[in-house]
């Protein structure tokens, strides 16, 4: 029955997978453009912290990689500063994580719940005697957080 629903409205389902076996099929998806990338990031972050010339830079460093982008943005946004700008970007290089991530790292593995998570976010910053991020930067280094 679903499958003639889909046939009557000819509409096709698309999954992505790792089975190569299937090269006859093969859909090739053109590369995002700046635009797209700006787009999806501005979508994801939801912060205005983060200018366009900001991304542009993080895109070229980051080879398109959305995933890497994102988490650069991330890393950007654990700054307290009120407006991020080019000097805050280093040298990409393996480093210990902040204060931030590694409450928001233990948060992830105990709370699936945002809400929860964020109140106990909260509180342990409190303890600590740290500044906390606002709502939406939490958020965002939460759902990003590999």
């Amino acid at each position: 029955m679903l499958e003639f629903s889909y046939k009557a409205q000819k509409q096709k389902i698309i999954t992505i997978s790792n089975n190569l076996l299937f090269d006859s099929d093969l859909l090739i998806f053109k590369p995002y453009t700046k635009e797209e990338i700006l787009h999806i990031v501005r979508k994801k972050l939801e912060c205005e912290r983060i200018s366009d010339e900001i991304i542009e830079y993080i895109t070229l460093r980051e080879r398109n990689d959305l995933r890497k982008i994102i988490c650069a943005c991330d890393e950007l946004l654990l700054k307290n500063s009120e407006e991020i700008s080019l000097k805050d970007i280093v040298v990409k290089k393996k480093r210990k994580e902040s204060i931030h991530q590694e409450i928001i790292h233990d948060l992830k593995n105990s709370f699936r719940v945002k809400d929860e998570a964020f109140k106990n976010y909260l509180k342990r910053c409190k303890e600590l005697n740290v500044d906390s991020l606002n709502r939406s930067d939490f958020t965002s280094v939460y759902e990003n957080f590999e």
